[in-house]
């Protein structure tokens, strides 16, 4: 996608660290790196898109059926957390229901990226920075790559948990992603 040079650096740095790492079962604790990712999704509408994307392209072509089922399981995490804008969702949607029907072994992951990704659009918004805390715990974030597919109780999901995101304001959130030096952060808002 089109971005400023401070977003596509961004987004090679993801791309490197966190969509890699989790389809190559780089790290010991995938929880943590799925977090940042929801993290720097929630605190950034402009990045939500790229983060989607890095995590279809990379399963897209991928023989390794273990990766691209953690790809999977990445893609309904950030889709439960954040929202695609507006302009990248009816083809989003597009891809969820043809990659169902063209893999019917990946029919549950595409239709609980749906289901996510219309919750989310309701709850959040599009293009909206997302202030409400959600359960960042590596517990929780463990849950969405065990065997089965996970699906959060309903009793996570709250109407009304965006706010408008204020222009030239650093994100507190952002700051303390170790993986990213705060010093290139801080350029993103």
């Amino acid at each position: 996608t089109k971005q400023s040079p401070v977003l596509a650096a961004l987004s090679v740095t993801v791309f490197a660290q966190y969509i890699r790492g989790i389809e190559r079962d780089m790290y010991s604790e995938l929880g943590v790196v799925l977090r940042r990712m929801i993290q720097l999704g929630r605190a950034h509408p402009p990045m939500r898109d790229e983060l989607l994307l890095l995590a279809i392209k990379q399963m897209r072509t991928n023989m390794d059926v273990h990766a691209v089922t953690r790809l999977w399981k990445c893609l309904s995490a950030c889709m439960y957390h954040f929202p695609p804008s507006l302009g990248f969702e009816s083809y989003l949607e597009h891809f969820l229901i043809q990659s169902g029907t063209d893999a019917p072994n990946l029919a549950g992951y595409t239709q609980r990226c749906i289901r996510y990704m219309h919750q989310s659009i309701i709850r959040f918004g599009y293009n909206r920075k997302i202030i409400v805390e959600f359960d960042n715990s590596i517990q929780e974030m463990r849950l969405w790559f065990q065997e089965k597919i996970y699906d959060p109780p309903a009793s996570q999901i709250h109407v009304g948990e965006a706010e408008k995101s204020p222009r030239g304001k650093a994100d507190a959130t952002l700051d303390s992603l170790e993986l990213i030096d705060p010093a290139f952060m801080a350029v993103v808002d």
